[in-house]
């Protein structure tokens, strides 16, 4: 059973498109007690037209010391369409995080889709998509 434990939410660089407020919002997912990912979502300007969110979501241990390249990563934008959430995977260069070391290896779309780690990604996408307050409210509203 996944359990999101979100951390803050904070105000990040404007959006590169627009220049409006982006907030982003970070924790760790756990499974059973174990920390098993490290989430980075951030919030899309709603101005745009719809509701996105765009995550880098790092499977792997997250333990003091550990070596991020025992890690792997996914970004995946989040959207509201017609009422359904639809979720896709983007390229490396679309990820919210600036410092894409930490997370591990973050795979291409290709790689993410056709990786055995590519429904856990979908999992824990959902689970801070449900359980995230801030991300949940951004999508949902």
């Amino acid at each position: 059973m996944l359990n999101v434990e979100p951390g803050a939410t904070v105000n990040v660089e404007p959006c590169r498109c627009c220049g409006k407020d982006r907030r982003a919002s970070f924790g760790f997912v756990h499974d059973h007690g174990e920390t098993v990912a490290f989430y980075y979502a951030a919030l899309e300007p709603t101005q745009h037209g719809e509701r996105s969110i765009v995550t880098a979501v790092s499977l792997g241990d997250w333990g003091h010391e550990v070596d991020p390249s025992t890690r792997c990563a996914a970004v995946i934008r989040a959207k509201l369409v017609n009422g359904e959430i639809e979720l896709t995977f983007l390229e490396p260069a679309d990820s919210p995080v600036k410092d894409r070391a930490m997370l591990g290896n973050v795979m291409s779309k290709a790689e993410a889709i056709a990786s055995v780690a590519c429904d856990r990604f979908i999992e824990i996408a959902g689970a801070v998509l449900l359980e995230d307050p801030d991300v949940n409210e951004h999508i949902a509203r």
